[in-house]
């Protein structure tokens, strides 16, 4: 009995550090593709940002329901 004890603690240590792993893992994976997506976007969003306002001109109109 002290051995399936034994083996089963052995188990779950092995299960928990790989569960971490694998978090870490993925982790780290979403991060290096959400970097590439930025990095592949960039250019299309640097073209669109850098693109003038359109000129809108704001006038006031007194005298009216004043």
């Amino acid at each position: 009995m002290e051995t399936l004890s034994s083996l089963l603690e052995r188990i779950y240590t092995t299960w928990v550090s790989l569960s971490s792993t694998m978090w870490v893992m993925d982790m780290i994976l979403a991060f290096v593709c959400g970097l590439g997506l930025y990095l592949l976007l960039l250019p299309f969003l640097e073209s669109h940002l850098s693109s003038p306002l359109p000129n809108i001109k704001f006038t006031k109109k007194l005298g009216e329901n004043a």
